[in-house]
């Protein structure tokens, strides 16, 4: 949720103490997870 208000990766990063890769990658997982992207589990 603090990436959509954020609206940014790495302003969102930054509030949450993570890298923007570290943020990225999370993102990616739960895209996963809710099967909303193709990829690597």
């Amino acid at each position: 949720m603090t990436v959509a208000r954020r609206m940014s990766f790495a302003a969102a990063a930054a509030e949450l103490c993570l890298t923007p890769s570290a943020v990225s990658h999370r993102i990616a997982r739960l895209e996963r997870a809710l099967d909303l992207r193709p990829g690597r589990s």
